[in-house]
């Protein structure tokens, strides 16, 4: 379970306990708490999704080079 703001919960899976990590910023006091459902929080659901989906696309790339290379030997 993760507690949000207004004590607002989001239950994970046990098998997805693996996705979460602590909490790295500055310091834990001036980490950004938004509410479930918010603006702010699909706002930063969106950015952590378009980053996840720019590192899958640089990891494809790297790969398609490396097998090129590969090939070219």
């Amino acid at each position: 379970m993760i507690q949000y703001r207004d004590n607002a919960k989001l239950y994970v899976p046990v098998t997805s306990l693996d996705l979460l990590s602590k909490y790295s910023g500055s310091e834990k006091s001036s980490a950004p708490l938004h509410k479930l459902g918010s603006d702010q929080w699909d706002k930063a659901r969106r950015k952590a999704a378009e980053k996840a989906n720019d590192t899958a696309a640089e990891l494809l790339d790297i790969y398609a080079r490396r097998e090129a290379q590969s090939v070219k030997e």
